[in-house]
């Protein structure tokens, strides 16, 4: 199984459970209070600790990209049309960077010309591509509009951004047509239903990465408020409490005007650096593959891990990409004949994550242990594609504190696998094979969705004191609404005769 954590971050454990089929689009929404990140007013992000608002004595700034598009790594897109003294020229040469934009031609914008229907659904549907969302969504196979097409990318866009399989997945319609049968993809888009365009898809990625908005206050921003149709005023005013629209020079927000090609860059732009101050995604240049294959003649562990010289141990990967400061970082480890021999310890360090995976659909053996560490609560950490064979030690011993997926087979160790943490861990189609205890949950978040830890399509096999032991510090009407899902729904195969039961004084899956 190989799954790429690239451009989705906050929305990936949604999704990864989307890919193993095993969770309603709009579970993510089921998360415990706090445990989702909440987007708010300019400076956007409500965690744990509290929102952070703009005051309500000081004006709401229009953003300035620096989380999107963070000062020298931005190339230049080129543009002969686009002088870097233009107003939107930082927005365009970032809409270039994250591929949602080639221009007009090679050389050419168009900075200035009027924005129409189509183009604004493929804009916004090429942003749903970077977070990688829209690769769950299968465009209607015939068109929904009378004038326009079932195939290419405009057809795709217009259909995809309409359908109810996407409404479903985001809980709101992007686009909608001009009357039940057409769309008018020709016909120009006016600042106030850009507006809605651009507040239908936040609100979209925010329900599908389980954060919740905050919608603010912008009564009264604009001296033209009572101009804007009712349809969009709302709209409007949410982009304007995350500094999406601040309006225009003279005071007025100007409804009816058409949106120009350089506007529509600020607008997603904008948009996108609200979704990377949130780690629902990162910048283009922020996902690194660091490689590991230790049968290479050119592996070296003091190295940098590149594919032509990767390095010899998985550990030494590990460390190299903790030192990645703010990145999101993928082990790609080369499996061989012989087993890998190491306890790995996996942890994200000063990168956003650190993940491991094996290469090409194979699986890596692991003659050893990997332990997942880590005390910060927004860490991720995935283990994808391993046969873990450990004697003594958990073959997996969750520690850490934040998000941990994992893809094993686990064997030949007392416990398969081990939790002790108040994260969320997701174990799925997973072999657990531990000889006394399979799942072995010391102290973990439980509730009766299965949130805080979450067991399916895994296969146990025979184990001699329990198949999933729970914690003993969660009651047990709550351990056996969880042991009861894990045992008759999701998925999980354990051998016949499997049960409630108790072990070692806590509630259990135990054998017959």
């Amino acid at each position: 199984m190989r799954l790429r954590p690239a451009r989705r971050l906050g929305v990936l454990t949604t999704s990864l459970l989307l890919t193993v089929g095993l969770l309603a689009p709009t579970a993510a929404s089921a998360a415990p209070s706090g445990s989702a990140a909440t987007l708010g007013e300019r400076g956007s992000v409500l965690t744990e600790q509290g929102a952070v608002r703009a005051s309500s004595t000081t004006p709401i700034k229009v953003r300035d990209l620096s989380d999107a598009c963070p000062s020298g790594r931005v190339p230049s897109a080129g543009f002969r049309d686009v002088p870097t003294s233009y107003d939107f020229a930082k927005a365009i040469d970032c809409l270039v960077w994250y591929e949602v934009t080639q221009g007009k031609t090679a050389t050419e914008y168009a900075p200035n010309d009027s924005v129409t229907r189509q183009q604004m659904a493929v804009f916004i549907y090429r942003t749903l591509e970077y977070l990688e969302i829209t690769e769950y969504v299968e465009a209607p196979r015939r068109s929904l509009f009378s004038d326009v097409p079932a195939t290419g990318e405009v057809g795709r866009a217009i259909n995809t951004l309409a359908s109810e399989d996407l409404e479903d997945l985001l809980g709101v319609q992007i686009v909608a047509g001009k009357t039940a049968t057409t769309f008018d993809p020709r016909g120009e888009v006016t600042r106030a239903q850009m507006g809605s365009f651009i507040a239908r898809t936040l609100e979209g990625v925010a329900e599908f990465s389980g954060a919740t908005i905050d919608r603010g206050s912008c009564d009264g921003v604009f001296t033209d408020e009572a101009a804007i149709p009712s349809t969009h005023r709302r709209n409007v005013k949410l982009l304007c409490s995350f500094g999406i629209v601040t309006g225009r020079s003279d005071g007025t927000y100007g409804p009816a005007l058409d949106v120009t090609r350089g506007q529509m860059a600020a607008f997603l732009m904008r948009l996108m650096d609200v979704w990377v101050e949130a780690k629902i995604t990162l910048p283009p240049d922020a996902f690194v593959d660091v490689f590991v294959d230790r049968g290479a003649q050119a592996c070296s562990d003091t190295g940098q891990g590149t594919q032509s010289k990767p390095f010899c141990s998985i550990q030494a990967g590990v460390d190299h990409a903790r030192s990645l400061q703010g990145y999101a970082v993928q082990v790609l480890v080369r499996p061989r004949a012989t087993p890998y021999s190491e306890a790995v310890v996996l942890s994200s360090g000063k990168a956003f994550g650190v993940n491991l995976f094996s290469i090409d659909d194979a699986t890596v053996p692991l003659d050893g242990s990997i332990r997942v560490n880590g005390s910060s609560a927004q860490a991720f950490n995935a283990v994808v594609g391993f046969d873990v064979t450990s004697g003594g030690a958990p073959a997996l011993d969750v520690r850490s504190q934040g998000v941990v997926f994992a893809v094993a087979n686990l064997f030949e160790a007392p416990t398969a696998i081990s939790v002790n943490q108040t994260g969320l861990t997701w174990l799925l189609g997973s072999t657990i094979a531990g000889s006394s205890v399979g799942v072995d949950l010391v102290d973990t978040y439980l509730e009766a969705d299965g949130w805080g830890t979450l067991l399916g399509d895994n296969e146990f096999e025979p184990s001699s004191e329990a198949y999933v032991r729970a914690p003993s510090s969660v009651s047990n009407s709550v351990a056996n609404a969880n042991l009861g899902m894990w045992l008759n729904e999701f998925d999980n195969t354990f051998p016949p005769g499997a049960k409630l039961g108790a072990s070692g004084g806590r509630r259990a899956i135990v054998p017959a």
